[in-house]
């Protein structure tokens, strides 16, 4: 039976961490950046971008009053990731220039949670495994990028994340060939999850694990609660 993760994506406020763990999200995913000289979970995206300035409008309406929670300040990374019990794993997906060492220092030991980050700065992953060689990392990689596997295999990478539509099965089995993951980002749609998890991807980060989770199920495929498994 083929094993893929489904993973609960920017799980960065107590209302979806509530959502998360009612369907039983077994991984789910926050964004770290550094503000005022510290470690935060951060919430929402940097940017909404649509085709027409009104359409732009109702998406930041329709993320930020009723999905996200716009009011909150970000929360100290170290205070956040002790709210998540329950959970197996947590992708910190690393935003700008954060260091190695210090946000390490920020993990807790916590026997029953499994650790994962991910960035498109790729050098701050690469410092990572310097530190602590056998933790999992999972290199964002960026359309525009010529040789995307080789800048995965560069950063020692134990995963690639691509964004779902720049996905295809050249670079998949590119990656498998050595060894490296393929996590897709953000998919909401079933079928979509489903021809994706054809082709062959171990992880799928999606806004509705329920949904997602429920066709997989009824597909035949084993949602797995951990990244680092072989």
């Amino acid at each position: 039976m083929k094993e893929i993760a489904v993973i609960g994506h920017r799980a960065n406020s107590s209302r979806i961490l509530r959502f998360y763990r009612a369907v039983k999200t077994g991984i789910i995913e926050i964004d770290v950046r550094r503000i005022n000289q510290e470690i935060k979970v951060i919430h929402g995206p940097n940017d909404i971008k649509r085709a027409t300035p009104i359409g732009e409008a109702f998406s930041r309406i329709d993320y930020f009053f009723f999905y996200r929670d716009p009011l909150l300040p970000p929360m100290a990374l170290k205070k956040y990731l002790q709210r998540l019990d329950g959970f197996s794993g947590v992708m910190i997906d690393i935003a700008g220039e954060i260091d190695a060492e210090e946000l390490l220092n920020q993990i807790p030991d916590n026997k029953h949670i499994s650790y994962y980050f991910s960035s498109t700065n790729h050098r701050i992953l690469k410092e990572l495994k310097k530190i602590r060689s056998h933790i999992f990392t999972s290199a964002t990689l960026q359309e525009k990028l010529i040789d995307p596997a080789t800048e995965v295999r560069l950063c020692k990478a134990d995963a690639a994340t691509v964004k779902h539509t720049a996905l295809d099965r050249g670079l998949l089995e590119d990656l498998h060939k050595d060894g490296i993951k393929v996590i897709v980002w953000t998919v909401n749609d079933q079928d979509e999850a489903a021809h994706l998890a054809e082709m062959g991807v171990d992880g799928i980060i999606t806004d509705r694990p329920d949904k997602i989770r429920k066709k997989l199920l009824y597909e035949g495929y084993y949602i797995t609660n951990y990244l680092d498994m072989h």
